[in-house]
């Protein structure tokens, strides 16, 4: 276990020096995208459409640092395996471990960027003192963390599926941003929004990371829609790896 976990490391950061070569910025263009798209949103949307309302900035920072690495680790599988794939055939690392990069990678960009987000949060007022963010900053990063695993089924399967049907890459672009729109980061929720999973599983990233109140109705959808995945993970794990192997 130890050596499979060095060899991911390892692959996670050759992943890296390949997507940023010869930038001199290299990753911190990460973040300044970052910064420009969460700009945006408060800017057009929260000091024009939302200015009446106290929690807005809580919603969006909580919701964008949630679904920028969840995003990003969706979007970033659907490549994984095609890029890589000389380097499957030629050495003994298993693919399993290639469909883990974007997952981790989502895990370490949500920490690095949630940390400045609440620190910024809690500085301009939010409804977290910044004593109190930093005490829940803990458990904001482990909910985090968490609320990525629960989708990181997806990304698995996504992976898989993206050597087989190759037309599915280019569509998770706009489909990422239909789902953007559908799910209540930019703008307040809806009651039809309840049963988008996402949802509420923003809702319970945002009372940890912004102290925000967690809705009454969603946990439900949000229920099915886990098991819905662990289904759909375990059939993926079983049926597609052999398939994948035909088309690597």
């Amino acid at each position: 276990m130890p050596s499979r976990i060095t060899t991911l490391l390892a692959l996670i950061r050759r992943d890296y020096a390949v997507q940023y070569a010869g930038m001199g910025l290299g990753l911190a263009w990460l973040f300044i995208n970052y910064a420009m798209q969460i700009g945006v949103f408060y800017l057009v949307i929260g000091r024009g459409l939302y200015a009446d309302q106290d929690d807005y900035a809580a919603r969006l920072l909580s919701g964008m640092a949630l679904w920028i690495p969840l995003s990003e680790m969706l979007m970033r599988s659907g490549s994984i395996l095609s890029e890589n794939r000389v380097l499957i055939r030629r050495t003994n690392t298993g693919r399993e471990l290639f469909v883990w990069i974007p997952v981790v990678q989502a895990m370490f960009h949500y920490l690095l960027l949630s940390i400045p987000l609440s620190l910024i949060l809690s500085l301009s007022g939010g409804s977290l003192s910044l004593p109190s963010a930093l005490l829940s900053l803990p458990g904001a990063l482990l909910g985090g963390w968490a609320a990525l695993l629960i989708v990181s089924p997806w990304a698995l399967i996504l992976a898989r599926l993206a050597v087989i049907l190759r037309d599915l890459t280019p569509l998770l672009r706009p489909l990422l941003q239909i789902l953007f729109w559908l799910t209540p980061i930019a703008y307040l929720p809806a009651s039809w929004s309840h049963w988008n999973p996402l949802t509420y599983l923003l809702a319970l990233h945002g009372s940890l990371f912004a102290g925000l109140p967690v809705p009454d109705s969603g946990a439900l959808s949000l229920l099915i829609a886990v098991l819905f995945t662990m289904m759909a993970a375990l059939i993926s794990s079983f049926r597609l790896n052999r398939i994948v192997e035909d088309h690597l």
